[in-house]
């Protein structure tokens, strides 16, 4: 599996097809620890078109830490369907696209490490918000998702992958836009 990170935002335009992503996890490695929670939204000329959401069966128990954190129970991903099935719809979801996420090193470390244990190749180029952001709002002392949101008046709702998800495709519009505004001034 390749991901390609954009580092010359100059190519974007609200014009292309992109897949926001939010993901929860059952810890910060994605060596050892798997997706329980994936969710997308699928944006083509700046407007949404589709979405993907679902909770992944790991495989392995959920740590109390992490039920505590997201909500999240073992019992919830029980009936699941496997990381494998999962990843797999959600690769032939982006197609096409380019994958955005916030932190996004983060998510993509998880889809790639999926990806190598399903022996996918994929090709994706992806955008980090959470780059965007100190390129685009300096003044911010914090770029979480939620501060981030909070300095471009946008409502931050935290509960579910989708409601980040959702949050997460108005954050990367208004900052393409920002972006394209810089353009046009120089």
């Amino acid at each position: 599996m390749k991901l390609h990170k954009f580092e010359d935002f100059n190519s974007l335009t609200v014009n292309d097809s992109y897949v926001v992503l939010d993901i929860e996890t059952t810890g910060f490695s994605s060596e050892k620890d798997k997706i329980i929670d994936i969710s997308a939204v699928k944006i083509v000329n700046g407007k949404r078109i589709d979405h993907f959401s679902t909770l992944v069966n790991p495989g392995i128990v959920i740590p109390r830490k992490i039920t505590n954190l997201t909500s999240i129970t073992n019992e919830m991903l029980k009936d699941a369907p496997p990381c494998e099935e999962v990843i797999r719809k959600f690769m032939a979801f982006c197609m096409g696209s380019v994958l955005v996420s916030h932190n996004a090193e983060f998510s993509m470390s998880f889809l790639k490490h999926a990806g190598k244990d399903l022996d996918l190749d994929v090709d994706i180029s992806y955008i980090d918000t959470l780059t965007m952001s100190r390129v685009l709002l300096p003044e911010l002392e914090k770029f979480g998702l939620d501060k981030v949101a909070s300095a471009l008046n946008i409502l931050y709702e935290s509960d579910r992958t989708i409601d980040r998800a959702e949050c997460t495709v108005q954050v990367f519009l208004k900052l393409l836009k920002m972006y394209d505004g810089e353009q046009d001034c120089h």
